[in-house]
């Protein structure tokens, strides 16, 4: 078995999701739906978190399978919260 990294990005001009190809660095990011555009100069940034999620990915899995250590899978999502503070004017 062998594991792979998916990459979704939401975009909040139209409320969808989108998926990103982890493997293949486009020069430009665009919404499918609404065509809105991600800065190009976050592309790398963006890249470089995919890459260090599917590296640590990779890490706890090959730990568990040659140390037989616990076996752990890192997924990061965003969640907007509403706080006390934000009705302060």
């Amino acid at each position: 078995m062998s594991m792979v990294t998916i990459a979704k990005l939401h975009c909040v001009s139209c409320g969808n999701d989108f998926p990103i190809s982890a493997t293949r660095k486009p020069q430009h990011i665009e919404c499918p739906f609404c065509q809105s555009r991600m800065a190009d100069d976050m592309i790398e940034n963006l890249y470089d978190a995919i890459l260090s999620v599917a590296d640590i990915n990779h890490h706890f899995r090959k730990y568990n399978i040659e140390r037989d250590e616990s076996a752990f899978v890192l997924s990061v999502t965003d969640q907007e919260v509403h706080l006390a503070i934000d009705d302060i004017e």
